[in-house]
């Protein structure tokens, strides 16, 4: 019974030196992730002002002339279904509006 109580309680002091091991750990990682990202956001603030200065559009330049190729895409299907339905309106008033020619006006007098 004894030995029981002791290997508990030897197992939840291990537990314990594991639990603040691993809180340690974390506190260090955390610690050493923060200067990281900072010097990372700096680095890409830096690149991100030489390409512009250099005249290398960003990413945002590049979506917003990706949304008007397609809007341009869009109004010109557009407009090419309107032309080619304004000119079928025609043929079919061009054929229903002309005078058929009658057969005495062609050969006309003698």
């Amino acid at each position: 019974m004894r030995m029981k109580k002791t290997a508990e309680h030897k197992t939840g002091q291990m537990k314990d030196g594991v639990d603040a091991a691993r809180s340690q750990v974390e506190e260090l990682h955390d610690r050493s992730v923060g200067p990281w990202n900072k010097l990372e956001e700096v680095f890409q603030g830096r690149v991100a002002r030489a390409l512009h200065r250099l005249g290398v559009p960003s990413q945002d330049d590049i979506q917003c002339l990706f949304r008007q190729v397609e809007l341009l895409d869009r109004i010109i299907r557009d407009l090419s279904r309107a032309t080619e339905a304004e000119a079928k309106t025609r043929k079919t008033r061009v054929g229903k509006d002309a005078d058929p020619v009658a057969p005495s006006k062609i050969a006309g007098p003698v």
